[in-house]
């Protein structure tokens, strides 16, 4: 028996995970309860455009910034989805429930049913943010509350990073170098062992052992307050 097959026994979930862009996609929310709301923060606060229908609104809606989430008063029509990337499901109507996911099938829109999670496509992870990091957690048994308290386990420990992610960043992104010789040396950099030196202080000593003065130099510019 396969992997797959022995994990989907166990009832473990398989997820293909992905990263967009919040401000360059466009939501749309069907209801407007508290479910909803939530998500719409979730997007909300990264910079997405929210259009949310519903016949009622909680009173938190009204206090978003209009600008960024549009409340539209009224009943579902696949109008609704034709201009959206994601489409979230917030309602407890099965009748409509299934006319959503029928349009969304049809038009090929990525779409999540808050009333069933294993009925949509996804779900929305627990996310948590350094400075330089972000950290997506979901559970491969369904467990929200299980992924908050991993999130915060590995938030704790982001700090120790920030720094020499943002280093690492920089000299993939902004040091221009053969690329064999580039690609070896971000194979080099990207290490525990090479982030204990740096932890130590020690990161350019290490690195003159095996790259030239020019190399090194073109690093520590790009860090000049070290």
């Amino acid at each position: 028996m396969s992997e797959y097959s022995k994990a989907n026994l166990h009832g473990e979930l398989s997820y293909a995970p992905i990263t967009f862009f919040g401000e360059k996609l466009k939501i749309g929310v069907i209801g407007a309860g508290r479910g909803a709301l939530i998500k719409v923060r979730n997007f909300y606060n990264k910079g997405s455009n929210i259009e949310v229908l519903a016949l009622d609104f909680l009173e938190d809606f009204y206090k978003l910034n209009r600008d960024k989430v549009k409340l539209i008063k009224g009943k579902y029509n696949k109008d609704f989805i034709l201009d959206k990337h994601l489409i979230i499901i917030a309602i407890d109507n099965n009748d409509v429930i299934n006319e959503i996911k029928d349009d969304c099938k049809k038009l090929c829109k990525i779409y999540i049913n808050s009333s069933n999670f294993k009925d949509g496509m996804g779900v929305i992870p627990v996310t948590r943010e350094s400075e330089f990091i972000t950290v997506a957690v979901n559970t491969k048994v369904g467990n929200p509350r299980g992924s908050v308290m991993v999130a915060e386990s590995i938030t704790e420990s982001l700090g120790e990073f920030d720094e020499y992610i943002r280093l690492t960043g920089e000299i993939r992104n902004c040091l221009f170098l053969d690329k064999e010789i580039k690609d070896d040396l971000l194979k080099f950099i990207n290490s525990s062992d090479c982030k204990f030196f740096y932890d130590k202080g020690k990161i350019y000593k290490v690195l003159k052992l095996f790259y030239n003065e020019e190399i090194v130099r073109k690093i520590k510019s790009l860090r000049k307050e070290e």
